[in-house]
């Protein structure tokens, strides 16, 4: 029988399928005549690097959500973290400093030394693996977009569940910038500066500044003072070289500092080990108990060098990179006023890669691209102290050493109004691990590799250049993986995924288009970590399979000239197919709190961070003031049904609804405007993260309402 709430959500989802399948018709009619009242009501084309080539969305036969510069500010999206605002099917989630995006159900849950996400991150096609650092800022983006679904094949290793590639704006050959600068509530200033322009014939540059602070919002019950002030700043330099009309070489090089706390603000939620009536007891989001004071830093450089020659029928490609990290973390692990579990976490890292390709340019009926890549990273804690009441410490030392080799083919011929691509991607990887406890070598020279082979095939059908259906089948590979901080020497196994998909692009006339896709992936040796109960330290295993189903939806409508409506949504049916011997934690009973590990079947079980349900609105209309220039509101809601946070099921994040909102002024000319912006307008308190332990269950909570002026000039 369906629960009260069950049956009034079913109702309401039903009402809302009944009004979509009347209403979608009459906008489609609404808007195939105001199509032709003129250029300016047609939506505007999306161009699109899913397939490392420069296409139009509506001929990529992959799911995938694209935001421009604009769309990105107009909807409150100021880093990579609010991405899930604005995608369906993402779900972006931490775990103390690590960014952990899941896709459709896929995503990675270890944080240890050398590992990565399950959703690789690309930025101007450099591949970004130092996931301590993955929240990038977006102030001179021109285009993001999040690809779903394995891309094993053109992106590689770790792109299993999905890709998030950030196009950054490039040097131009005309002087030109723009600057902004905001104040908001809890003191918060933010600055952003772009400037570009050439310095010498064929040679152009670019560079790119911006700032952000913030007083904290978190009262701390031990220490009875605020905490979680932060400051983050980065700078990006790009120059563009151009001797002839055959040869450009990007050089780019950036500095990212952030000294952010709030990420390992953590909290107990419903009592802890050692609890007694009228002890320090968090009960709203914006309060901590902890016996130290939180802090995270991470710093990360880095430089790249993209060489292209454009031969007659065929562009050669050289990507290089260098990328350096270090970031420090002390938390309290316990989350309670006592000294049980304390950690300072200390990690380096240095990357190199370097991939190549070849891509065809010609206008037959075959495209065609080849590529080969190579990747080196070293990381290591320097060190990792744990410690543990009354008075023992773990000072743990590691390096680790991950080094991988890929070739890659990808081609689609074209025959009448059908496409058949076809490619594979070949993937060697070795990972070696050193580990020292208190000084003493425990692990000597740990050594393991794996070997993968990734297939893609899609047949698309195109009748016309407004329509595009296709089904396709890829593979999925991420590399196994050391436990490093459980100063394990046997590694798990790599993950796999087999992902099946269908979908449909439909322009169904200049103003208005509708992308859908259905998808079923097949997933086996899960990655998944739990916590010692003794250390706090993360324990690494395979869990055993899963299975993850449903469907997304896009719909981009510009029903009269200057209103433009954007709608998503996403329907995700994930659950564990079989995980018997699952390491959960389980309420202890009793005065004194705190939880007991157990083993569990969770076969059937809601895949983590998955909800079933999410969906965005967006919607922006600018309204002309006649010699006064123009004013444009713009609002973009997302609601997200219930997830969980642990494989039992028991830590959850209930459905909640977020609202941010802009309303601007852009004086003539469109040089100067001036905002006022507001983000969780709502004041939604929900978990940032959530982790369960044999203390408590900890969560840090997300953002409090903010809201602020902006003042901005572009030239």
């Amino acid at each position: 029988m369906l629960s009260k709430s069950g049956l009034l959500k079913g109702r309401a989802l039903g009402a809302a399928a009944a009004l979509a399948g009347v209403a979608f018709p009459i906008l489609a009619q609404q808007a195939g005549s105001n199509a032709g009242n003129g250029a300016s009501d047609a939506l505007d084309e999306v161009v699109v690097i899913a397939q490392r080539r420069q296409e139009r969305l509506q001929d990529v036969p992959i799911s995938v959500t694209a935001l421009s510069a604009p769309q990105l500010q107009s909807r409150g999206v100021v880093s990579t973290n609010d991405l899930t605002m604005v995608t369906p099917g993402l779900t972006m989630t931490e775990t103390s400093s690590f960014v952990q995006p899941f896709i459709r159900g896929i995503g990675s849950l270890t944080t240890s030394v050398g590992d990565q996400s399950s959703v690789a991150t690309y930025i101007d096609g450099v591949y970004m693996p130092l996931v301590q650092t993955g929240v990038y800022d977006l102030a001179n983006v021109s285009s993001v977009e999040v690809l779903k679904g394995p891309q094993g094949t053109l992106f590689g290793r770790n792109a299993m569940g999905g890709a998030i590639l950030i196009t950054t704006e490039q040097p131009q050959d005309k002087f030109g910038g723009h600057f902004d600068v905001s104040y908001g509530n809890f003191n918060a200033a933010n600055a952003h500066g772009y400037l570009t322009g050439p310095i010498a014939n064929g040679v152009s540059a670019s560079l790119a500044v911006s700032y952000n602070r913030h007083d904290g919002w978190v009262d701390d019950l031990y220490t009875g003072k605020k905490i979680g002030d932060a400051e983050r700043y980065n700078v990006r330099g790009t120059v563009l070289i151009e001797p002839s009309s055959r040869l450009s070489v990007t050089l780019t090089g950036y500095y990212l500092s952030a000294d952010d706390p709030n990420g390992v603000i953590n909290s107990p939620v419903g009592g802890y080990l050692t609890y007694t009536p009228g002890s320090l007891l968090p009960n709203r989001p914006d309060q901590y108990v902890g016996n130290i004071d939180p802090s995270q830093t991470s710093r990360q450089s880095g430089a790249s060098g993209r060489l292209v020659y454009h031969f007659d029928s065929f562009d050669f490609t050289s990507v290089s990179a260098y990328q350096h990290l270090e970031t420090r973390v002390v938390f309290d692990n316990d989350s309670t006023p006592q000294q049980l579990i304390e950690l300072l976490d200390t990690e380096k890292g240095d990357v190199f890669s370097q991939e190549l390709q070849l891509q065809s340019t010609g206008t037959g009926p075959l495209r065609w691209m080849i590529g080969a890549f190579y990747y080196n990273q070293r990381s290591s804690y320097a060190p990792l102290d744990v410690l543990i009441a009354p008075a023992t410490t773990l000072d743990i030392g590691a390096d680790h050493h991950d080094k991988a080799y890929a070739g890659f083919a990808d081609g689609t011929y074209k025959l009448g109004d059908f496409e058949l691509t076809a490619g594979v991607r070949y993937n060697h990887e070795a990972k070696d691990l050193t580990a020292e406890l208190g000084g003493f070598t425990v692990i000597d020279g740990a050594h393991d590799s794996w070997n993968s082979t990734t297939p893609r095939a899609v047949l698309a059908y195109k009748p016309s250049a407004s329509l595009l259906t296709y089904v396709s089948y890829t593979q999925g590979f991420k590399s196994g993986a050391y436990n490093v901080s459980g100063l394990s020497n046997v590694p798990v196994n790599p993950e796999h995924v087999n992902a099946y998909e269908a979908g449909v692009k439909w322009q169904v006339n200049p103003a208005l288009s509708v992308d859908t896709a259905a998808f079923l992936y097949n997933t086996s040796d899960l990655q998944v970590q739990t916590i010692d109960p003794v250390t706090g330290l993360q324990l690494l295993a395979n869990a055993a399979s899963s299975r993850s189903k449903g469907a997304d939806l896009d719909v981009s409508w510009k029903p009269v000239q200057d209103l433009h409506l954007q709608f998503g949504a996403s329907y995700l049916n994930a659950k564990y197919t079989s995980f018997r011997n699952a390491p959960v934690y389980i309420p202890a009973g009793g005065p004194s709190g705190g939880l007991v590990t157990a083993s569990q079947d969770v076969s059937g079980d809601h895949l983590v961070r998955s909800p079933d349900w999410t969906f965005n609105l967006a919607a922006s209309y600018s309204i002309p003031l006649a010699d006064l220039g123009r004013i444009e509101p713009s609002v973009n809601l997302f609601n997200s049904s219930s997830f969980y946070w642990d494989f039992n099921n028991r830590v959850k994040t209930g459905g909640y609804t977020m609202l941010n909102g802009q309303l601007s002024w852009h004086l003539p000319g469109d040089g100067f405007s001036i905002s006022l912006w507001g983000r969780n307008l709502t004041d939604k308190r929900v978990y940032r993260s959530a982790l369960t332990t044999s203390i408590t269950d900890q969560v840090v909570w997300n953002d409090p309402r903010t809201y602020g002026v902006r003042l901005s000039y572009a030239f």
